[in-house]
């Protein structure tokens, strides 16, 4: 349904906002699992029926279809106007954040590597006359 491809836009936009290669390195396994998914569908709806049992199973019947119909007119809302549900969690993921930077401030601070990899940062390990380089 759509409301699947809300959330996987919302990720990728997320993983895109942090890191440019992390975001397409998502969306490039987003797009082989799309195609791998409507290849197994395309097999499985459209292939032949080797099993027995399962081509004589009955077609949904009225008490089926009378569940159906409301769970996918709300995935088809839901994927459309995901507002709806966005609005109503935003405060608690509001603090969510909040108290996740506040935990993670002290670690962020903390160097990455011994040495940068930009050159204006990397320490000077020149040796001065005499001594031995680091």
């Amino acid at each position: 349904g759509t409301s699947g491809f809300v959330g996987e836009f919302l990720a990728l936009l997320g993983a895109y906002q942090a890191s440019t290669w992390v975001g397409l390195l998502a969306a490039t396994g987003v797009i082989f699992g799309a195609a791998y998914m409507l290849y197994l569908y395309r097999a499985v709806v459209f292939g032949p029926q080797d099993n027995p049992k399962a081509a004589a199973m009955p077609d949904m019947d009225r008490r089926e279809t009378g569940y159906m119909i409301p769970l996918v007119l709300l995935v088809l809302y839901l994927g459309v106007q995901p507002g709806v549900v966005l609005d109503k969690i935003a405060p608690s993921v509001d603090n969510l954040l909040q108290n996740f930077n506040a935990a993670t401030a002290d670690v962020r601070d903390l160097p990455r590597f011994p040495y940068s990899i930009h050159a204006a940062e990397t320490p000077d390990t020149t040796a001065a006359a005499g001594e031995t380089p680091l």
